[in-house]
């Protein structure tokens, strides 16, 4: 089966290589479910866990535990993975999309509707998949549900701003993450949910 952006995302099942920078070690893990974990298996629930769900090959990735620390996904492997998933237009959302439900959904199509790029010239997810990642990964670091970040997003945008406690996430690939909370709180406001 040829890789497409698709089965490389990370979900349950996936086996996972990253690259941990603070230690310069490779490690590889099977993201499961639940506490009771084997050798070389990482729990959903973990900080890392939850921040991985939903990533792809190549992305550099800020994990908030007691210090933060930036791993790289170097390879995924879905071989293995039946999972049923839910296609919205080209692009699978996947796991980490069920956190924000139908006001995920709704993101997505509104950043389509207002012009951000959905794929790339050759046909890989663009900005749109990016920004529902971050939103996803802010409501992971944050604790909160998307609702939630609606609720506190004008907060929660300055502190991932130029001189906020979060700034070093809210700059990682050209400022994506800030970005992507500036996006939703224009898609929270224009739906009145703030």
């Amino acid at each position: 089966m040829k890789a497409t952006k698709e089965n490389k995302i990370i979900g349950i099942g996936s086996i996972v290589t990253i690259y941990d920078f603070e230690f310069q070690e490779q490690n590889t893990y099977k993201m499961v479910l639940g506490n009771s974990l084997g050798d070389d298996e990482l729990s959903s629930d973990s900080v890392l866990g939850r921040t991985l769900l939903g990533q792809t090959i190549g992305d550099k990735i800020l994990v908030y535990a007691e210090f933060q620390y930036e791993v790289e996904i170097l390879e995924v492997d879905n071989s293995n993975v039946s999972t049923k998933t839910e296609k919205e237009g080209e692009v699978t959302l996947t796991l980490r999309s069920i956190r924000g439900g139908e006001l995920s959904k709704n993101f997505y199509k509104f950043l389509v509707d207002y012009g951000y790029k959905e794929f790339t010239e050759k046909g890989q997810p663009s900005t749109v998949a990016s920004y529902v990642n971050a939103i996803e990964n802010v409501c992971c670091w944050e604790n909160l549900t998307w609702h939630e970040l609606a609720q506190t997003i004008t907060t929660i945008v300055k502190e991932y701003d130029f001189g906020g406690k979060h700034e070093d996430s809210g700059m990682l690939s050209h400022r994506t993450v800030y970005n992507a909370l500036v996006a939703y709180y224009r898609f929270a406001r224009k739906n009145r949910i703030i």
